[in-house]
């Protein structure tokens, strides 16, 4: 089978090692000048394929990689197995030097009426949103693929459950280094050195520079099941009484007596005037915990005013030229300042604050430069005082009666 782009596409990737994956009965053109290597795959059925309940819908199929010294026969079905993992090839001893590794999945076709369509079609059916959840952006990467013997809609599937089992984009991009750790060892100190003096002179102190506080986000699948099993709830009660969308502050103390967090962490969702609301009522009615209202706005909501039935028509100019003048983002300015300037507390109040240090921050390494060259010159003071000591007076008569023969030879 010949794919007409397909030199085009990997030419795309020039700077890159390209692996061409399941490379069966595909013609490699010539055309291609950058280097490639090749895997190729074998899939079997599940003999007793079945749904595990409360999960979601595993692959049909078991991926098998072939290599020089694998047995070619193989078995008419593979057991059924809940792990998706695909055998990627090991190929960490080619890589070195190399900065990227792009991998390229090719479904051949195999028997019926598969392969009648262009394999670009196919392409632009997998990257195309048939999934709001799963969005697979072709910019990032390109996947030429032909379908294996079922409907467009489960391939589809399929192939989605493939990559999100497997995180595809790790999969389909690998950025390698040239493995140099000791580098980390030269420059580290100079790095950390130069990010702690920049960050002084704001005021900052050197614990908020290397670990400011932050919220840890949920990183891993693993990590929200465990958060999540000390929480317990009762759906039925929550859907009978409340509505998620405007009474939340009154789902809480309606069902206290069946809600129960151990963690103490729960997060509402909603406008920011109901829930400084909620923030109300819960401290009144719960308090203990202590509750607090974010500042990352999810959602924007344009407002503005609309122009209508203008008689003179320099006044949409003149508003116009208003707003590319810039006088918009100044007011919003001065409103964040003056919320500053109001929320800021008197110096009393203050107490201890983290040395600031005036004047440039070049200063600070035209002192360091001007240590370290004094620190030379105590050092080959002390070399050349500690040389002089080792010569005695026999060997410096000696020199001195050599140096006045030679010059006496040279009159």
């Amino acid at each position: 089978m010949d794919l007409a782009n397909l030199a085009q596409y990997i030419n795309i990737f020039s700077g890159c090692v390209v692996n061409i994956i399941n490379y069966e009965n595909i013609n490699i053109p010539s055309t291609i000048s950058i280097p490639i290597f090749t895997t190729r795959y074998k899939v079997l059925n599940f003999c007793d394929f079945g749904m595990i309940p409360g999960s979601r819908e595993p692959l049909e199929f078991k991926i098998l990689r072939l290599d020089s010294d694998t047995n070619s026969t193989f078995p008419s079905c593979a057991p059924f197995e809940t792990s998706f993992e695909i055998p990627l090839r090991k190929n960490e001893g080619q890589q070195r030097g190399w900065k990227c590794l792009t991998r390229f999945y090719i479904l051949p076709p195999v028997e019926g009426k598969i392969g009648v369509i262009p394999p670009d079609l196919y392409e632009e059916k997998f990257a195309t949103d048939w999934d709001v959840m799963t969005l697979y952006y072709r910019k990032g990467y390109h996947i030429l693929v032909q379908k294996s013997g079922m409907d467009l809609a489960t391939w589809g599937e399929e192939m989605a459950i493939l990559f999100n089992e497997n995180s595809g984009l790790d999969m389909l991009l690998l950025v390698n280094s040239k493995r140099e750790i000791y580098l980390y060892f030269v420059f580290a100190p100079w790095i950390l050195m130069s990010l702690i003096m920049t960050n002084l002179i704001r005021g900052d102190n050197v614990q908020s520079t290397i670990a400011p506080l932050r919220a840890v986000p949920v990183i891993s699948h693993k990590v929200y099941k465990h958060l999540s099993s000390h929480v317990n709830w009762d759906h039925r009660r929550i859907r009978e009484e409340t509505n998620l969308w405007w009474r939340y502050p009154w789902q809480v103390i309606s069902n206290s007596s069946r809600f129960s967090c151990a963690t103490e962490k729960m997060a509402y969702l909603g406008w920011i005037s109901e829930l400084e609301e909620a923030k109300e009522l819960l401290e009144r009615y719960r308090p203990g915990p202590e509750y607090s209202i974010g500042k990352e706005f999810i959602g924007l909501i344009p407002t503005g005013w609309e122009i209508q039935n203008v008689v003179d028509p320099r006044i949409p100019v003149r508003i116009r030229a208003l707003h590319h003048s810039g006088i918009v983002r100044k007011w919003f300015w001065y409103s964040e300042m003056a919320e500053k300037l109001r929320n800021r507390k008197p110096y009393e109040a203050v107490g201890p604050e983290p040395l600031i240090m005036g004047g440039n921050i070049a200063q600070i390494f035209v002192i360091f430069f001007q240590g370290s060259l004094f620190n030379a010159l105590i050092f080959l003071a002390e070399k050349g005082y500690t040389t002089c000591r080792k010569i005695t007076w026999k060997d410096l008569r000696q020199r001195y009666i050599l140096v006045c023969v030679t010059f006496k030879k040279n009159d």
